[in-house]
């Protein structure tokens, strides 16, 4: 059996085909027929109870001020393109449940705090508000009134879960960045200034151009370098920071200083953390950096992060090239080369931090190029 093609593998088709499904199963059964029919109101008041949800975010977002970049809701997405406003369809899987960008109106920390805490707070209310109107006004003896019943009764849910503080490891919900935001303090600094750095990362800017008094605050809210990480939220609550931190550096021509940033997360997660999905992107990068350039890592260590990075990682064929590199394995090298550049151009060339990949797949190159050039000058036509 084939896989479905992944043009066809969309949110759009597959909820259109859901609903085309349960209605044509509600006209062949007809003792079924209210069963497939609630179904699809069921399936209906999910998307309102998602797009209520989201309308919360954008509304907040704009009341407090900050700059709209999207919103996305099931197979729905509304941005910007510059000044003008977008209608599209959303092909991401990871975005079917809801997302809302908006962008720091200021680069102040604490400007910042009332901002993003009314922002996050706008989608529980919006949630909890509808979902309560709906449940007491909704008629369930009409397809309507069961439309606006289901819808209530999944905002309810959709507050619940958004409400109770849940954190790194698993992503910031809603009430957890509301909780500490309130509490205040390093913790609640170092994720604003993850939040004002971003647009940066996914921005045209090159690094050289972000934000200097932001990259300071940003070195100043990690852990020293001598200070080892000691637990997975910690981990998690610098990634973000650590990260942007190292392509400024890299860009910057400091190498060694960028994937010392790095090390302390790649060392936590050997020591305690192997299975901690959301970091192994910093794996891949560490892997690839020490590959290329050399530094702390030892043959063992480069073997064994290696060997836990997923295929699933979504830059892999870069560290995959790098890494065959290392093994002399220059045909395979080449092929993983073709796939890296091909994610390059599909999905990295627009950001400005790009430069410091294309960096590596130029080194990469080179390395390929140079050993094809030993293969021409040797007699026996033998690798040398």
């Amino acid at each position: 059996m084939t896989a479905m093609p992944r043009k066809w593998f969309r949110p759009l088709i597959v909820i259109a085909a859901a609903v085309c499904v349960l209605l044509v199963l509600a006209l062949c059964i007809p003792d079924k027929r209210e069963f497939f029919i609630h179904l699809v109101l069921v399936l209906l008041g999910g998307l309102i109870a998602l797009c209520v949800h989201e309308l919360g975010h954008t509304v907040c977002g704009f009341a407090a001020g900050l700059r709209f970049k999207e919103f996305t809701v099931a197979f729905l997405t509304i941005d910007t393109d510059g000044e003008k406003l977008r209608v599209r369809e959303n092909t991401s899987w990871a975005n079917v449940g809801g997302l809302v960008l908006f962008i720091p109106a200021t680069d102040n920390v604490q400007e910042m705090t009332s901002k993003w805490q009314l922002l996050a707070a706008g989608g529980p209310l919006f949630s909890i508000l509808f979902g309560s109107a709906a449940m007491l006004l909704a008629d369930l003896s009409t397809y309507p009134g069961y439309l606006m019943q289901a819808a209530g009764f999944i905002s309810l849910a959709v507050f619940l879960l958004s409400v109770v503080p849940h954190f790194p490891g698993c992503g910031y919900s809603d009430g957890a960045v509301v909780w500490l935001l309130h509490r205040g303090g390093r913790r609640a600094e170092r994720y604003l200034c993850s939040v004002l750095l971003l647009p940066w990362l996914y921005g045209a800017a090159t690094p050289a151009r972000w934000p200097t008094r932001l990259i300071r605050q940003a070195e100043q809210l990690i852990a020293p370098a001598n200070h080892p990480l000691q637990s997975l939220a910690e981990c998690m609550e610098e990634a973000g920071l650590r990260v942007l931190l190292y392509y400024y550096n890299m860009a910057a021509g400091k190498r060694e200083r960028a994937a010392e940033l790095l090390r302390p997360i790649v060392v936590y997660r050997r020591k305690a953390a192997p299975a901690a999905p959301a970091l192994e992107g910093i794996d891949s990068l560490y892997a690839t950096h020490q590959v290329l350039w050399g530094g702390a890592a030892s043959a063992a260590e480069l073997q064994t992060i290696a060997g836990r990075i997923s295929r699933r990682e979504p830059m892999y064929p870069r560290f995959q090239a790098a890494w065959l590199t290392w093994q002399r394995n220059w045909p395979e090298a080449r092929m993983a080369l073709a796939e890296a550049e091909e994610i390059y151009d599909r999905l990295l060339k627009p950001f400005g931090y790009s430069v410091v990949e294309h960096e590596f797949l130029e080194e990469i190159r080179r390395r390929i190029q140079h050993s094809s050039r030993e293969f021409d000058r040797t007699p026996t036509g033998q690798q040398a």
